[in-house]
């Protein structure tokens, strides 16, 4: 199990995110791999000391919020204060676009600058929530900010005891050039309901003793662009279903995570499907569920179908599921909410 865990580590944790492909320069010039960079997403507060113990009462703090947006990965801070006491904090609100420099350990490390009254602000931030490295950090994520006038504003984040991952739903970042650890397995290695690609992940986790009941492929639908190195993804998206809270903490050890915001259901036979109705018959069905959802005004940024690892019973009805599951990401609160008052969509669990 260690050689599992640090065999999928080593080959995943430079994936999560873009790697550096050579890139420098400012907000305006930024490189198209610049662009490219994500970031798992959060709100977090910040404080000026590691391991600080906020004051209920009178809490002063810098929020920041990290997004996966378009143009890439971004950061927004904006001071505040939370309690009751009367204090006003100027919120001093900036944005900042990140660009990643470094992957060491599996901490990302990002950096970005913006134009401030005709001088450059310089930000640096260190990610170290998927870090392999047997040490100790002081923080979760480390955010600096320098103006080149006055001495750089260093900032920790309060970092609560994360709660046991649940069994449920998560994912990773395929990478490029067969690098995934999974590719070495053989089709004959294992036993499984599976083909193809998910077979092999499915005989993988089985041999590291990770049990998971749905193993599946996604993708985004809009155009997703990657550096050429074979630590870069491929821009799909592999998603399973842990059977247990102790497989679903496994799975985050090497590198997997939650799939936050994801909405299930079940496809049902013969063509009876809404986004099957209509669609060009060499269209995928993962691109005909994403052009549906987009014509009802509930756009989703990845999409894909999953199946169970074990043969299941079906019904021959038209209406009975098929054994497989859509799974979806909504681009949005509105577009999550009507995909599941208005089609019966229901949060991934």
């Amino acid at each position: 199990m260690v050689k599992l865990a640090y065999t999928l580590v080593s080959a995943i944790a430079l994936s999560i995110g873009v790697t550096a492909c050579g890139t420098s320069g400012d907000e305006a010039g930024a490189a198209e791999s610049d662009v490219l960079a994500s970031i798992g997403v959060g709100t977090f507060k910040l404080y000026r000391s590691p391991r600080h113990d906020p004051d209920a009462g009178c809490d002063v703090h810098t929020q920041l919020s990290l997004s996966d947006q378009p143009s890439g990965a971004r950061a927004a801070l904006v001071e505040g204060v939370d309690g009751v006491c009367e204090l006003h904090v100027e919120p001093n609100a900036r944005d900042y676009r990140l660009r990643l420099v470094d992957t060491a350990c599996g901490s990302r490390t990002y950096r970005a600058t913006r134009q401030v009254g005709g001088r450059a602000v310089e930000l640096t931030l260190v990610d170290h929530r998927t870090r392999v490295c047997d040490d100790i950090v002081e923080a979760r994520i480390i955010v600096e900010e320098r103006d080149g006038t006055n001495a750089p504003v260093r900032l920790f984040s309060h970092d609560e005891i994360a709660p046991e991952p649940a069994p449920g739903w998560l994912t990773i970042d395929p990478v490029q050039c067969g690098n995934n650890p999974w590719a070495d397995v053989k089709p004959t290695d294992a036993p499984s309901a599976l083909e193809g690609e998910a077979r092999a992940v499915d005989v993988f986790l089985r041999e590291g003793g990770i049990g998971v009941d749905q193993i599946g492929f996604a993708a985004p639908t809009e155009a997703f662009g990657t550096c050429a190195a074979c630590s870069c993804p491929r821009g799909d998206h592999l998603i399973v279903h842990a059977r247990s809270a102790a497989d679903a903490k496994r799975l985050t050890e090497i590198g997997f995570r939650a799939l936050d915001g994801a909405l299930v259901q079940s496809p049902t036979q013969c063509g009876t499907n809404p986004w099957e109705s209509g669609s060009p018959a060499k269209q995928s069905e993962a691109r005909a569920l994403g052009a549906w959802a987009a014509s009802v005004d509930a756009p989703v940024k990845i999409v894909g179908f999953v199946q169970p690892t074990e043969a299941v019973a079906v019904c021959l009805a038209c209406q009975c599921p098929r054994g497989d599951t859509a799974i979806v990401v909504p681009m949005n609160a509105l577009a999550s909410s009507k995909l599941q008052d208005a089609f019966g969509w229901r949060p991934a669990s």
